[in-house]
């Protein structure tokens, strides 16, 4: 059988609203007498209300009927602790006032801290917090948000990473005085705010910081569109430095496998109504994959009609050390813009035969691009200067 559920604050809002306010309404004091009786009230209350719910969480079958009643319970301690901070008047010089009030605030937020801690199934994060609550965490913010932002910057973080990774405590600072804050809010805002903590606390090398937010906004699930953006433009960036196409399909397929093995905090989330960061990486960069291999193929089947013999090599009368120190110069005065010199190298000793060798060896090239003779320079220079005559001749 169900146990019946029924309110249990009665008593406790009966002291607040017959006592406290009725009081500051009237203008009169409160007795000895009946502080004492209220003092006896609130402390049993609180004592049996807790057992309750203890005895209720065994002998309830129906959990979304307890879950109901749970939180019922949970936003009415809210609304009679916002309640309190509105009648809380420091002008009253009545000691037996303060003292019960005092009392009163206890009862309550120690009710709903017991909820929170004991009832965390069926707690509702998306409520809205107390207004204690938003207060004591906004005062804490607001006094470490400068001293992050300045940590961070001189730490020489991205200026674009610095504004994201603050803006949820930003975006707490401009919504304090509405009072409008949730559980869940509060909660994020104190991870993301902790985490920056402890990462430039306790950084290894100040050239990773970036890195260090990057991995821990994904840790922490900060699915916001513009961090989304940041970070699908960031990947863009490190292809740019890639030539090939199948360079570019490895470093997406190295991105993709560091986001799908990266862990998510559990239950955290700046947003809990959409995809999770991870998922939403992990989708893009998988798209990315699928368009450049189908390219890829695309590319390579159109190439298939021209392609050259197998054995094809372009022949040259110069000698290995000159055709090193020729790709050399053409690197250095960016006459060729390839970032990866050892694919060039592997290009140059496949693809060219000298007037001794017909077939070059990969590490002999690139022992003779990185060692260069003066009389190898002097021979180049000479070839050079021969184009540049025949030019002018013509």
């Amino acid at each position: 059988m169900n146990a019946v559920l029924k309110y249990e604050l009665e008593k406790l809002e009966h002291v607040i609203t017959n006592e406290l306010l009725a009081v500051r309404e009237q203008g009169v004091h409160i007795t000895l007498d009946q502080l004492e009786s209220c003092k006896n009230i609130l402390r049993d209350e609180t004592d049996r209300i807790k057992k309750k719910f203890v005895h209720e969480i065994y002998a309830f079958e129906d959990e979304r009927h307890l879950e109901r009643h749970i939180q019922l319970h949970q936003q009415e301690l809210i609304r009679l602790m916002d309640q309190l901070a509105k009648v809380m008047d420091s002008t009253n010089d009545d000691q037996y006032y303060h003292e019960l009030h005092r009392l009163a605030c206890t009862a309550v937020e120690e009710l709903l801290t017991f909820i929170e801690r004991h009832f965390t199934k069926y707690f509702d994060q998306d409520t809205k917090a107390p207004e204690s609550y938003i207060t004591l965490a906004g005062s804490d913010i607001v006094k470490t948000y400068g001293e992050l932002q300045d940590h961070l910057t001189q730490l020489k973080a991205d200026a674009l990473l610095i504004d994201l990774v603050l803006y949820p405590m930003k975006k707490f600072i401009e919504t304090i005085p509405t009072g409008q804050i949730t559980y869940r809010k509060i909660i994020y805002m104190k991870e993301i705010q902790k985490e920056i903590q402890r990462i430039i606390t306790f950084r290894k090398d100040e050239n990773s910081i970036d890195d260090s937010l990057r991995a821990e906004l994904l840790y922490l699930n900060y699915n916001t569109i513009k961090y989304f953006r940041y970070y699908t433009n960031y990947v863009v960036a490190q292809l740019e430095t890639v030539d090939s196409s199948s360079g570019r399909i490895e470093r997406l397929s190295y991105f993709l496998k560091m986001v799908n093995q990266t862990q998510v905090k559990p239950g955290v989330g700046y947003n809990r109504t959409i995809h999770s960061l991870k998922e939403q990486l992990a989708e893009w960069i998988a798209e990315e994959v699928f368009y450049l291999e189908k390219m890829h193929k695309l590319n390579e089947k159109n190439a298939a009609g021209t392609a050259l013999a197998e054995d094809f090599k372009l022949k040259t009368e110069m000698s290995v050390s000159q055709l090193a120190y020729l790709l050399r110069v053409f690197i250095e005065t960016k006459f060729i813009n390839n970032k990866n010199v050892s694919d060039l190298i592997r290009f140059f000793s496949r693809f060219f035969q000298t007037k001794r060798l017909e077939s070059i060896s990969y590490e002999s090239f690139r022992v003779r691009y990185y060692n260069t003779e003066d009389g190898t320079k002097r021979s180049v220079r000479n070839m050079l200067l021969l184009m540049v005559d025949y030019i002018n001749k013509n």
